[in-house]
């Protein structure tokens, strides 16, 4: 009789999305499902709470679907431009937070 992984050790052994995200930036929902051999909920569910966590960010739209990427900037903020307008603020303020 054959026994059936728990959902929950399903992917122990496999490599996660963000470790994916992270060599392979700038893919859809989509296309990381179908190259981890994953259901598109699976992947979804798990872009959600990455994104949640500020891990993931959303860097633009292919074909109408979203593109995502590994977060590089520091504190969960995924903005550059925000990042940049933050630094030249504290600059003019005097470097008074």
């Amino acid at each position: 009789m054959k026994t059936m992984k728990s959902q929950k050790t399903k992917y122990r052994n496999e490599i996660t999305i963000f470790e994916f995200l992270k060599n392979n930036p700038d893919l859809t929902t989509r296309e990381i499902a179908n190259t981890l051999g994953r259901s598109m909920a699976s992947v979804t569910g798990q872009l959600r709470q990455l994104h949640g966590a500020g891990r993931v960010t959303p860097s633009g739209l292919r074909s109408g679907a979203t593109v995502w990427c590994v977060n590089d900037m520091p504190f969960g903020c995924g903005s550059r431009i925000r990042m940049e307008f933050e630094e030249r603020l504290r600059a003019c303020r005097g470097g008074v937070r």
